[in-house]
């Protein structure tokens, strides 16, 4: 397992990128990303991945913390956006 977690603004918002800690992350290169706050906690990707608003994302439906099958090239888009969404709330 190998993971990198990198600090995106000055809030102290991580961008945890996994790979080898399951089944997205193990096959072709794959990587399995999480936005984390400054606790700690996730930040559910239907907020920063997917630009799902709260009306779209009720306690009932959720999207994964966790986004998973992530190539090289998608991975830069993840670093971008996690980063303007984490610049937004700064």
């Amino acid at each position: 397992m190998s993971n990198i977690t990198l600090l995106l603004g000055n809030s102290g918002f991580k961008l945890s990128i996994a790979q080898g800690v399951g089944s997205g992350s193990v096959k072709d290169n794959h990587v399995e990303v999480a936005l984390l706050d400054s606790v700690g906690f996730f930040v559910n990707s239907g907020h920063w991945w997917h630009d799902a608003t709260h009306k779209e994302t009720p306690v009932d439906f959720w999207f994964d913390d966790v986004v998973s099958h992530i190539n090289a090239e998608d991975l830069q888009k993840v670093i971008v956006k996690a980063t303007a969404w984490v610049m937004e709330r700064e």
